[in-house]
């Protein structure tokens, strides 16, 4: 557990304050008497208060519980068997998750869906939401993904895809899992070399050659 501060400038009025403590022994009375003590006291733990509650304080404590995610392509350009694969990973993984930790599934292809919110369970039956699978839109399931997890958890989110976007701009989405503290792990998925494919959007030739 650690004190951490949202607005740790305002600390800088400790260096006003507690000088001011020393005003009551300036005077011809320097002694210092039971009531006088307990004034200063109290007038410590107000200020004090005050400070803190200026910088925003809080206390920290660390967690130890972990929340996955896990973001499983079903577009076209994942073979089936593939996405089988894939399946069976996440439930062996999810079958495998330490006590406490909880698992969470979105399943994607030109959109996202939750498939199972973050739960505790062992069990992950088989996957049934189907998404419009022509488009890969790995940047709109990784945003949901992020959308799902608990705050007072550890964060990790795994992607299982063969990263082959159309759409959107993974990479921004993940910068804000950066920001937002979560761990990213990708699990690649790929057809065989005979089962690549490429797909044309635009073909432009000059008028003569």
């Amino acid at each position: 557990m650690k004190l951490s501060f949202s607005n740790p400038n305002a600390l800088w009025a400790l260096l006003i304050f507690l000088p001011l403590l020393a005003l009551p022994f300036l005077g011809r009375q320097r002694n210092l008497s039971l009531r006088r003590g307990l004034g200063l006291g109290v007038r410590l733990c107000i200020g004090l208060g005050l400070i803190l509650s200026l910088a925003g304080a809080q206390l920290v404590r660390p967690v130890d519980d972990l929340t996955v995610v896990f973001v499983l392509d079903l577009s076209d350009s994942v073979p089936a068997a593939e996405q089988e694969r894939a399946e069976g990973f996440i439930r062996q993984a999810v079958a495998a998750m330490p006590q406490g930790g909880q698992a969470a599934v979105v399943v994607f292809g030109e959109d996202a869906l939750v498939e199972r919110l973050a739960s505790e369970e062992k069990e992950l039956p088989p996957v049934a939401s189907v998404p419009r699978s022509g488009r890969t839109d790995v940047a709109a399931a990784v945003r949901l993904g992020l959308a799902m997890f608990p705050e007072e958890t550890q964060k990790r989110l795994v992607l299982l895809s063969d990263g082959l976007e159309n759409v959107g701009d993974a990479l921004a989405q993940a910068d804000l899992a950066l920001a937002r503290n979560v761990e990213i792990a990708v699990v690649p998925l790929s057809a065989p070399p005979t089962e690549q494919e490429a797909f044309l959007a635009n073909l432009e030739v000059p008028a003569g050659v």
